[in-house]
Formats: structure tokens, C-alpha cells, sequence
């Protein structure tokens, strides 16, 4: 028996694979799990927090989706959440220690040349 469904599903998600969508799941998981806007947040109101990076993998393909941000503490002082941090050795292959998220953003590099915003 044909599915009188399967064209608009065809349509919706498009003709793929059951791995295909397998890793496109994994996909929307990682974001689920990923905990960066709450480290923001917390950040933004003036609290420290300790944070962890970890890899996700696909459960049923074993294929590598990306890393996620986990939050482990967060603190009212930064020392203090410096010296958690520091206390757990970094695993290489899970993307290193603990660290401190931090929200303030880098400098911008000076440019070499002076622009005096003549077109040519």
C-alpha cells in the first residue's frame, strides 16, 4: 500500500536517507543541549561561570555533530570560579578543561593603513 503522506513529507524534509535524518536530528539536539545563552545571561548580570565544552556525536550513525557548552557553576566571584576551573585537568579529546566563560569580546585589530575614506 502506497502512503498517501509520503509526497508532503517528500516535500517538508526533503528526499533523505534514514542517516541523513538521523544526523539532522543529532543535529537539533546539540542545539538543545548547548547551554550558551544561559551563560550569557548570567555573565551579563555580573556572575562567573564555569563552563565546559563537550563533543556530541550522532547516536545512531557515530558521526561527529559538533561540541555544546555546558555549564557546570556559576559563581557570584570570579576568583572563585577561576579556582574551580583550575582544579579539573583538561581532557585533549573532549575539548579541554574547565574555564571561566568570559563575555567580554576582543579588540578589534587596528588596520595597517590609515583609511582616509577616499573611494580610490
Amino acid at each position: 500500500m502506497q502512503d498517501p503522506y509520503q509526497e508532503d513529507r517528500d516535500f517538508e524534509f526533503g528526499c533523505a536517507s534514514e542517516a541523513q535524518n538521523c544526523y539532522a536530528e543529532a543535529q537539533h539536539e546539540r542545539v538543545r543541549l548547548d547551554q550558551t545563552s544561559q551563560a550569557k545571561y548570567w555573565t551579563a548580570k555580573g556572575k562567573s561561570v564555569v563552563c565546559v565544552y563537550h563533543t556530541y556525536y550522532c547516536k545512531a550513525t557515530d558521526a561527529l555533530v559538533g561540541d555544546y557548552l555546558r555549564i557546570i557553576r556559576i559563581c557570584e566571584e570570579r576568583e572563585t570560579a577561576q579556582f574551580i576551573a583550575d582544579g579539573v585537568p583538561g581532557d585533549p579529546d573532549d575539548g579541554g578543561g574547565y574555564f571561566v566563560y568570559n563575555l567580554v569580546p576582543a579588540p578589534a585589530p587596528e588596520p595597517a593603513v590609515q583609511d582616509d575614506e577616499c573611494p580610490f
